[in-house]
């Protein structure tokens, strides 16, 4: 794989972060990968042409740490990335030059896990222990004077660790909007008492019917697991896996993945997350525990215009699988082992779909054939799939973020978290409207990089006939 390092450019004037309060310099490599394609079970294969991936330093520990990351990109390629510190960091440039954004005073979060999302033209950002949900509509510049309250109770019952805000369609079995911003928004996470107590554990969902404004409780709760007889609790861990990412089909269908005793679970809503069916993903389980780790719960989730749901998960053996389902979630195939070719071991996947209805990826991955290998070096892999439906050989790109000779950690890791000093724990990414894949990785470590943000240029698309 060539890669080579190019100079930073210094920052400029934002394009629309009137809000902003300062800009910042990038000061450390930026690194450029060039990619290669293989199918998954075939190996590496030829292509006419090839994309690049460039990976951006956008601050350093100080004042721009990432903790527990999230990020989202506009469809004009406007990007945000959240930090430690309450605020956002956002590029107007596509990468070059990054900004230091504060939501107003009393909106800003103050918790280390945030989410940010983008629907309908609209920039949500929240933490996981502040009962408010910020708002803009011009991306950063200015935001609302009343910061979305969650439903009454709320943050008294859960604080939504691994929270995740999205939006989509409403389903015509649901409560349609009650004003012009024309999706359903919701915000899940995972109960305080199953965290920190025995007891059940709880997968809570809130909405709003008002862009984000006001919120209420769903009806029932998306899982409840019992803390007994589950993989996490049966092999040491401290609790069951939270829950991962959700996302809204074509048709107002709510899906949220998780790590259900051990097992990859969908979680469907047909009334806008009031009721929930759950059905098991593939009988292929999902990582267990290993020494220190709390498990590898982590799972991707996306769906297409078309309906098509795309589940993704790290199995028993440590490597990344996909499975997709042509009937909104009823079944599934067979699912696809689809790591690199030398990848042995991974963890953390997640997955969007952009506008060309490619599949975008990213996840930890080494060489090594095991969590517990002191000497394995861990790179951050992206990758886009042009035919996610094409069938057991799909075509894949890929690169790694930074190149063989800068491994993002060296030691043993895990399914879950690798150590603190790796920060491979902080992890997001999210498909660009225009066709590429973006991620964002929070050094913790020796290197002090503070958070890299990444871009893989989009391969050719490979259009799907309609169904």
């Amino acid at each position: 794989m060539a890669v080579g390092l190019v100079p930073l450019l210094t920052a400029s004037t934002p394009t629309s972060a009137a809000a902003a309060a300062s800009s910042f310099t990038n000061s450390g490599p930026v690194f450029q990968t060039q990619a290669f394609a293989y199918e998954p079970g075939i190996g590496k294969v030829s292509v006419p042409s090839l994309p690049t991936e460039k990976t951006y330093q956008t601050g350093t520990l100080t004042g721009q740490g990432g903790e527990e990351g999230d990020l989202a990109v506009a469809p004009n390629g406007d990007v945000f990335i959240n930090t430690a510190t309450g605020g956002l960091i956002a590029s107007y440039d596509k990468g070059t030059t990054w900004q230091t954004i504060t939501p107003p005073p009393g909106c800003a979060g103050t918790g280390y896990d945030h989410t940010v999302a983008y629907d309908a033209g609209r920039l949500f950002f929240a933490s996981d222990d502040t009962p408010l949900v910020n708002v803009s509509d011009d991306n950063g510049t200015t935001w609302s004077s009343t910061c979305g309250k969650q439903a009454p109770g709320a943050e008294e019952s859960w604080n939504a660790d691994r929270a995740n805000i999205f939006a989509g369609p409403a389903s015509p079995e649901g409560t349609k909007p009650t004003t012009s911003f024309p999706d359903v928004v919701y915000y899940c996470g995972q109960s305080v008492k199953g965290n920190d107590e025995p007891g059940t554990f709880f997968t809570l969902c809130e909405h709003s019917f008002d862009g984000g404004a006001t919120w209420t409780n769903a009806n029932e709760p998306v899982f409840t697991e019992p803390l007994s007889g589950c993989d996490a609790v049966a092999n040491g861990g401290r609790w069951t896996p939270d829950i991962s990412g959700g996302t809204v089909g074509p048709d107002g269908t709510v899906y949220i993945a998780k790590q259900f005793c051990g097992e990859p679970y969908l979680a469907m809503s047909r009334d806008n997350g009031n009721t929930w069916t759950r059905v098991q993903v593939s009988p292929h389980s999902t990582v267990g525990i290993t020494s220190g780790q709390y498990g590898g719960y982590e799972q991707g989730i996306a769906t297409d215009k078309y309906g098509d749901v795309f589940y993704t998960w790290i199995g028993a053996n440590g490597l990344p699988y996909l499975a997709v389902s042509r009937d909104h979630g009823k079944t599934w195939s067979n699912p696809i082992m689809y790591a690199a070719p030398g990848v042995n071991t991974a963890f953390w996947p997640f997955i969007s779909l952009d506008s060309q209805g490619r599949l975008d990826m990213i996840y930890m991955g080494t060489s090594a054939t095991s969590y517990s290998d002191t000497s394995a070096q861990w790179f951050e892999y992206m990758a886009a799939m042009p035919d996610p439906t094409s069938g057991a050989h799909p075509l894949i790109y890929t690169a790694t973020t930074t190149p063989s000779s800068y491994p993002w950690y060296t030691g043993a890791g895990g399914p879950d978290r690798a150590p603190l000093t790796c920060g491979c724990d902080y992890v997001g990414e999210a498909s660009a409207a225009n066709g590429g894949t973006w991620s964002m990785t929070f050094d913790n470590g020796s290197k002090l990089l503070g958070v890299l943000a990444s871009v893989l240029s989009p391969p050719p698309a490979t259009t799907k006939s309609d169904q």
